[in-house]
């Protein structure tokens, strides 16, 4: 058997989906990824004695409910839901469109999420599974299905002898690293780095808060849907961003990979930037796609040397915001905000385009401090005093 695959499968369902003893699986996967699937299906199988409901799609789209491994007819409704990703190929280049669709932007990996979200029934996880495709995107020139497993490896570690406790172990930092950066009550920040590289001052949307990709269901259960937590979000007042700052990472805009680029704001709206001629017009792309876009929408925190810090590009958002503190535009994620109603939180300056682009910008030598003296992130570390 497949060691990559098979300490991965374990990773989704006792990490991710904290599976237990009387749940009953769904799984939506193309045929591509069907032996995957079965994998995972053998293995809860193991675990809780239920069959698993298995969903094939056609090009995204569903397909007829199956059940496998599965002794009798399955009469109860499923209690974790699982999607199997396929990487899917990027549209050609944008440049020359007026508009670009929902699915477009889709494709690009820069489609927001609602501004309100309700807390999801039953826990659930997406799986981004290797491939050539997006191998491809890694490395144009040397990308390959074995690139994207050893990246994977590498961010779970799944060569480590205690794979699974690795991974389990971050629960308890995540929420205590989380209450930390709540417990400082902060309204408004100034994030400046010492090379001078970065220093903007903005603030929070008043019924907001840091929150991270562990998620709750409504009957309280955690999980993480995208496999790993290891950066912090709260939305942005939109009107609020003055200053100025610099790129640490490479970031994928509308399918092109920008190195490096510097950005102004003033009153919250991007003023000017500065890149490479060619990373110029994919970024004047995005912005062009709403108004929103020009604004400064979330905080993500993140420490300097976390989990997925060590890999400098992964091409797949939901890890991208976890290598370093960053910041994002068009549209924050509706997991941190507080607010009954849409209405209600773009009133109090919430962006809300159907796009976002996050920028990753954290050091080493990176602070975040608050309106009273306090420190969110010091030094590329968030503070715990």
């Amino acid at each position: 058997m497949n060691t990559f695959l098979d300490r991965y499968a374990d990773v989704i369902l006792h990490s991710a989906l904290k599976i237990r003893k009387d749940d009953v699986l769904s799984i939506n996967t193309e045929e591509e990824n069907l032996e995957f699937a079965r994998l995972l299906a053998r293995k809860a199988k193991e675990i809780t004695d239920n069959g698993s409901y298995l969903m094939i799609l056609e090009n995204g789209r569903e397909g007829d409910m199956t059940e496998i491994f599965s002794d009798y007819k399955l009469e109860r409704e499923p209690t974790l839901f699982l999607h199997l990703l396929r990487y899917d190929e990027m549209p050609s280049s944008p440049l020359e469109k007026d508009t670009l669709s929902a699915r477009d932007v889709q494709l690009f990996r820069h489609l927001a999420s609602p501004l309100l979200l309700p807390k999801p029934s039953i826990p659930f996880v997406t799986v981004p599974l290797p491939s050539y495709t997006w191998g491809a995107v890694l490395s144009p020139d040397e990308g390959s299905e074995r690139l994207v497993s050893v990246m994977i490896s590498d961010l779970l570690g799944l060569d480590e002898d205690e794979f699974l406790s690795y991974n389990e172990d971050l629960n308890d930092t995540i929420r205590y690293d989380e209450d930390n950066l709540n417990r400082k009550n902060a309204k408004s920040v100034r994030l400046y780095d010492e090379d001078g590289m970065d220093d903007i001052t903005f603030s929070f949307l008043p019924s907001s808060r840091f929150t991270s990709d562990l998620m709750e269901s409504r009957d309280g259960r955690l999980f993480l849907p995208s496999l790993l937590s290891t950066s912090f979000f709260r939305a942005v007042d939109k009107r609020s961003a003055n200053g100025y700052v610099t790129s640490s990472l490479p970031f994928m805009v509308l399918g092109h990979t920008i190195n490096n680029i510097s950005i102004t704001f003033e009153n919250g709206r991007v003023s000017s930037f500065e890149t490479d001629e060619e990373s110029a017009k994919y970024f004047k792309k995005f912005l062009s796609l709403d108004e929103d876009n020009f604004h400064l929408a979330e905080l993500v925190v993140a420490e300097d040397k976390n989990r997925a810090s060590g890999i400098p590009f992964f091409a797949y958002p939901e890890w991208d915001r976890m290598r370093a503190t960053g910041i994002t535009l068009g549209s924050p994620r509706g997991e941190s905000l507080l607010y009954e109603s849409e209405d209600d939180a773009v009133k109090d300056g919430a962006a809300c385009s159907l796009e976002c682009l996050f920028i990753p910008i954290g050091t080493s030598g990176m602070s975040i401090e608050t309106e009273d003296g306090d420190y969110l992130l010091e030094d590329g570390v968030i503070d715990s005093n």
